[in-house]
């Protein structure tokens, strides 16, 4: 768990998070059914995840953008 989703499993995963079906994005994808199965299947386990409905969350967590470094000192120049 807390690996990062490539940029493949990102697009797939908004298209599920889009409400489209396994069918669906296997015809956007020129593939199988089975083969978007097999493929969520492996994301899922990478985000730890068991369900679709569980994706939104683990996306954003996984995705969490990274922390900003501090912003430079301001100095007074009275």
């Amino acid at each position: 768990m807390g690996e990062e989703l490539t940029a493949h499993e990102r697009r797939v995963a908004a298209m599920v998070l889009d409400g489209l079906t396994n069918k669906q994005i296997a015809g956007a994808f020129a593939v199988s059914t089975r083969a978007v199965e097999l493929h969520l299947t492996r994301f899922y386990r990478k985000l730890g995840i068991r369900r679709r409905a569980r994706l939104a969350a683990a996306v954003d967590r996984s995705n969490a953008a990274p922390r900003r470094p501090p912003a430079p000192p301001v100095y007074d120049s009275r």
